[in-house]
């Protein structure tokens, strides 16, 4: 009930308080000095009668001045004109406290965490997720850095996609999610989480949001992403040849034999590292040697065995914060899309929208997938690891970029990815009774 909740260092707080009325009181005790100054006399009533069209708005006059010994003072009018009625006089609001917004949306994401107690629990085989994400090193792009002032300018291609993200901007879920604060996750799988707009709660399912706001950092920051460096090497055509054996390929007999295909799907990346990397810090390079693990693969005593390997080494970093790597489970997926879902073929624009949702759809990929999660994850402890993790992506991540330099599409509203469930002040009642 309200009368066992307590406050974090009472005794401290009290102390520090009766300390401050007590200085406070000490000094009402001093002596001060006023000084006077004369009053001008007032002018004849007539004289201001004649003379009220155009002396009005002048300053009354028999203002006093009081000012104290310390050197500050305040000039004080006592007007001689007809008093103000009280009906015209600006009342100050009557307290309600169910409309106070007790949220702070410009203060640090997770400072509210400080007064949250969670029992802390050891996880024994780390998820590869995590194991992944902490091996993985900070490696700024050479010669650039986040965009600025100095950065190399954006292209019009760039600009124009922003322009659109602009026109499809929906002003209300904007300013939703300018002025909110996280409150937190509504299932183990971080499918929707619950953020403070104001007074409103609202939904927002996180896998199109994430992706959405990946898509616009990415945009944003173009040509001036910092990389993510791999702990080793990853061979394209390997990652390509295991993405398209797995049953989400919907690879067919009709597509060609698996070797060929990964083999020409490689060719267009190698065809096209320079702009991956130059524009999206995606860094591919030839190498001698395959890593062990995939040393079968490739073949040792025919004509391909002299053609150097092309392997991943880097991969872009999109949010600022370096605990937020993406799943390289799904590095063979983003390979595979990279070569054939990108319209090469089209104009620059069209390349770029391409590449820009790819690596997008990278970031978020695992952000609310409960299907494949439960399999792999049979460990509650790992499962749990994962789901923090998660939920930590969101909070430190994407609500943050989201705050600054995002334009929601009107399609959030429409589909229902970010919704205004319920009122605070609506729900202020059920909680006073608690």
């Amino acid at each position: 009930s309200k009368k066992e909740v307590r406050f974090l260092g009472e005794e401290e707080v009290v102390e520090v308080v009766s300390a401050a009325v007590e200085e406070a009181l000490s000094r009402a005790e001093e002596s001060r000095t006023f000084y006077t100054q004369t009053v001008i006399p007032k002018e004849p009533k007539r004289a201001a009668t004649a003379g009220s069209g155009s002396g009005s708005n002048k300053r009354p006059a028999d203002a006093v001045l009081l000012q104290d010994s310390d050197g500050e003072g305040s000039d004080r009018a006592e007007e001689s004109a007809a008093p103000v009625p009280k009906s015209s006089a600006k009342k100050r609001p009557p307290y309600d406290p169910s409309k106070l917004v007790r949220t702070d949306y410009q203060a640090p994401a997770g400072l509210m965490d400080l007064f949250v107690s969670r029992t802390s629990k050891a996880v024994t085989g780390a998820p590869a997720v995590a194991a992944a994400a902490a091996d993985v090193h900070v490696l700024p792009k050479v010669g650039l850095s986040r965009r600025s002032a100095a950065a190399a300018p954006m292209l019009s291609s760039i600009r124009e996609l922003l322009a659109e993200c602009e026109g499809k901007k929906d002003s209300r879920v904007a300013a939703l999610l300018k002025e909110q604060t996280f409150v937190g996750v509504t299932d183990e799988f971080c499918g929707f989480c619950v953020v403070q707009s104001n007074l409103d709660l609202v939904l927002i399912e996180v896998k199109p949001f994430a992706e959405e706001v990946a898509y616009q950092q990415i945009l944003t920051k173009f040509a001036d992403l910092e990389s993510w460096l791999l702990p080793s090497p990853a061979p394209v055509a390997f990652l390509i040849h295991k993405f398209l054996e797995s049953p989400v390929s919907n690879w067919k007999q009709e597509d060609g034999p698996i070797d060929e295909c990964a083999r020409r799907l490689t060719k267009v990346l190698r065809d096209n590292r320079e702009l991956l990397f130059e524009y999206f810090s995606i860094e591919l390079t030839d190498i001698d040697a395959p890593p062990s693990e995939c040393s079968d693969f490739y073949p040792r005593e025919t004509d391909d065995a002299t053609q150097p390997i092309l392997a991943v080494v880097a991969l872009p970093r999109v949010f600022d914060s370096n605990k937020h790597a993406p799943d390289l489970r799904c590095l063979p997926e983003v390979l595979f899309a990279l070569a054939a879902s990108v319209r090469w073929e089209l104009r620059e624009k069209d390349v770029f929208s391409d590449i820009a949702r790819v690596i997008a759809c990278f970031y978020s990929e695992w952000l609310g997938d409960a299907g494949g999660e439960k399999q792999a994850h049979e460990k509650s402890t790992e499962k749990s690891a994962v789901n923090e993790e998660r939920a930590a992506q969101v909070q430190f991540a994407y609500l943050p970029a989201s705050q600054r330099h995002f334009c929601p599409p009107e399609t959030f509203r429409r589909e229902g990815v970010v919704r205004e469930i319920v009122s605070v002040n609506s729900l202020y009642k059920v909680f006073e009774r608690c």
